[in-house]
């Protein structure tokens, strides 16, 4: 194990001393067998390689991974608009500095109620998508809420 580890340390080394330039930093480089059995270095970016595993966990645990979401979906929203409300110069009388406990509470509503209750949603949502006819019928829907007068 450890002598093929070895060599294929060396024949990395080989391949990116080849090319011209050091290679790229942000890279990670991860081995993956091939079909022939022979290992292969894939380079991937921080941000594809986070994607992926942000898709295996949906796939595999969807309600843990989509409370967990909109915890931090609803805490960043939270701390943007107090930061907008500080530059507009609209906070609330009294406030003199940010307010960490609204923005765990918001965390604690994405964890426990928006995260659960909009799991059912997201699941028609993607079967609309797939599915011609009902995405067909969600765009009219909507199209039609649209064009209500309030």
């Amino acid at each position: 194990m450890i002598r093929r580890m070895t060599m294929l340390r060396k024949r990395v080394a080989a391949h990116f001393s080849a090319k011209s330039g050091p290679p790229n930093p942000r890279l990670r480089r991860y081995p993956e067998r091939s079909l022939t059995g022979v290992i292969e270095i894939k380079c991937k970016s921080g941000f594809t390689h986070a994607w992926e595993t942000y898709q295996r966990a949906i796939q595999k645990r969807p309600l843990i991974t989509n409370c967990l979401t909109a915890c931090g979906l609803c805490m960043i929203g939270d701390f943007m608009a107090q930061k907008t409300e500080k530059a507009m110069d609209i906070e609330s009388h009294g406030k003199e500095q940010y307010n960490y406990g609204r923005t765990m509470r918001m965390g604690v509503w994405g964890l426990m109620g928006a995260g659960p209750l909009c799991l059912p949603w997201y699941k028609w949502l993607h079967v609309a998508a797939t599915n011609l006819n009902t995405g067909k019928v969600f765009c009219a829907c909507v199209a039609l809420l649209l064009t209500v007068p309030s």
